[in-house]
């Protein structure tokens, strides 16, 4: 064990007790030569000074001189270094101290640091999800024509739990990231708007040098006239209702030639194509085009050849009806019952109209010849079995 300061010091004392007896015998035999040397000095004087008994007194003061310089130095040095070692382990407690005093510092700022670093991270997180938010809804807003009806339901229900959770002062952060990261990721998945398929269009003059155009309607603005155009290569991520609409009115065969009316829209004289396609009795792939291209230059003649087709077509399918019906019928025998109905029929601008009412023997009830006439009208009785008519032309009850 290390010795203590008292201990230490009586140790010094005990050694100097030592070292003064040596120093007494030392003195008194360095004096005596001492005192046989000054024999020229009157004996008197000598003897006074140093005689017997007073030359031991000398020598004692001597000894005690030394014993008390000696022993002075020693506890002088004894106690220097006592005060350095002091010194010492104050310096070192006091240093222990500071860094103690430092680390209880640095762990209150330490602590200080967190709650301030929490703080920001969870208002950073309630601004995330706030932005979330409203980012979320323009997004619904924007995406409601093209999202599915069960990623509507779990959008609309995503942000309605959000919204919950950042006006809740008892949400913690790690609900808030959580709530914020899984609509996020539901926006992700919906997307943003699909872009409808189209076709890069190639057009040929007439000398056959070809242009590209990105779209049909990027070639109607060419000063060039062109002879035919063809589809070259098609862009963007779904069909439209409109494109699935002209695929399914079998304008063409496959979803892959849907180009063809992307082509043919291209072509500022539709009407020119439109009306030989009518002419081989064929006007599926132009109404088709005409579903891709309603703003065609040439849209209006196009669509009043439909027009004027599609009435001549009603006219004929109600023709074809009222003939299955017996209210119309034109020339020959007809049965009445079957083939028409009783009833007064009326034949307009007729020439060389011949007509008769027979009975089930062939005989003739009535009948009549119309050299010409803008009107004839004929009365077919229940009891008439059949009704023939020539030159008439068409008859329609009345």
């Amino acid at each position: 064990m290390p010795d203590s300061s008292f201990d230490a010091f009586a140790r010094s004392l005990a050694k100097l007790y030592v070292k003064g007896r040596r120093a007494t015998v030392t003195g008194y035999r360095a004096l005596r030569p001492l005192a046989l040397a000054i024999r020229p000095m009157p004996q008197k004087v000598y003897l006074a000074v140093f005689g017997s008994r007073k030359r031991k007194i000398w020598a004692g003061a001597v000894a005690l001189l030394l014993v008390l310089g000696t022993v002075g130095t020693s506890v002088g040095v004894s106690y220097a270094n006592e005060l350095e070692r002091v010194a010492a382990v104050a310096a070192k407690d006091a240093a222990v101290a500071a860094k103690d005093a430092a680390d209880a510092k640095a762990a209150v700022t330490a602590a200080r640091d967190k709650v301030a670093d929490d703080k920001l991270k969870d208002e950073l997180a309630r601004s995330n999800a706030e932005a979330t938010v409203s980012s979320s809804e323009a997004f619904a807003t924007a995406s409601a024509d093209y999202v599915t009806p069960e990623d509507s339901v779990a959008l609309a229900s995503g942000i309605d739990t959000l919204r919950s959770m950042v006006a809740s002062l008892t949400t913690t952060r790690l609900d808030l990231l959580r709530a914020t990261d899984s609509l996020t990721l539901l926006v992700a998945k919906i997307g943003p708007r699909p872009v409808p398929y189209d076709w890069s269009i190639r057009c040929l003059d007439a000398n056959g040098v070809g242009t590209v155009f990105s779209t049909f309607r990027d070639a109607w603005a060419s000063p060039v006239e062109f002879g035919s155009c063809v589809p070259v290569s098609r862009s963007g991520d779904v069909f439209t209702a409109v494109q699935l609409a002209a695929i399914a009115s079998k304008a063409v065969a496959t979803e892959d030639d849907l180009g063809d009316l992307y082509a043919m829209c291209a072509d500022v004289d539709l009407d020119v194509i439109a009306e030989d396609t009518w002419a081989n009795a064929s006007d599926i792939a132009p109404k088709g085009a005409m579903t891709i291209c309603p703003d065609n230059p040439k849209a209006l003649a196009v669509k009043a050849r439909f027009a004027s087709e599609e009435k001549a077509a009603a006219a004929d399918r109600k023709a074809a009806s009222d003939e299955a019906a017996g209210i119309v019928f034109g020339a020959g025998v007809r049965t009445v019952g079957k083939d028409l109905q009783p009833g007064v029929y009326i034949a307009v601008n007729v020439s060389n109209c011949y007509w008769e009412r027979l009975d089930s023997a062939g005989e003739i009830h009535d009948n009549n010849f119309i050299m010409g006439a803008p009107r004839v009208e004929v009365t077919v009785r229940s009891s008439d079995y059949a009704f023939n008519s020539t030159g008439c032309g068409q008859w329609r009850r009345q």
